[in-house]
């Protein structure tokens, strides 16, 4: 299946994940899933629970996906297989904080809402820095 592209302004809500995505905003689309994600902690242990239960992708998940991919591919000029390694380093560094126990993530004790303030920062600038790199490859490939 061919991906259609979305146009890059476009706002795309997944419902799954409660974060609104625009092409031109990855790092924070990321920190609006970290939110969702640390908001609602059921919804990531559903989403690992459905994975090793039933770790094939639905016809509306794959389309979200590959709508997302092509839309970064299209606005930031590289193949969707960059695109998508770029939103797959981006769901995973959202995911990051729910599948790490409290003690490695918070090894100080410090307060918790500065703990998870400091790491959803960490997170968005990761994500900036990385997509900086995976959106200008010129093809899908591997180097």
């Amino acid at each position: 299946m061919t991906a259609r592209p979305i146009p890059a302004d476009a706002p795309v809500t997944n419902q799954e994940e409660g974060a609104v995505f625009t092409a031109d905003d990855l790092p924070g689309y990321t920190g609006a899933l970290f939110d969702a994600l640390t908001a609602d902690p059921a919804l990531q242990r559903l989403t690992q629970w459905k994975m090793l239960e039933r770790p094939e992708a639905s016809d509306q998940e794959r389309d979200a996906h590959l709508s997302k991919a092509a839309a970064l591919a299209e606005h930031h000029g590289v193949a969707v297989p960059a695109a998508m390694d770029a939103l797959m380093f981006a769901i995973s560094a959202a995911q990051s904080w729910g599948m790490t126990a409290e003690v490695i993530r918070n090894p100080l004790a410090d307060k918790p809402e500065d703990r998870l303030a400091g790491h959803r920062a960490a997170l968005v600038h990761a994500v900036s820095a990385a997509t900086a790199a995976l959106l200008t490859r010129s093809t899908g490939t591997a180097r």
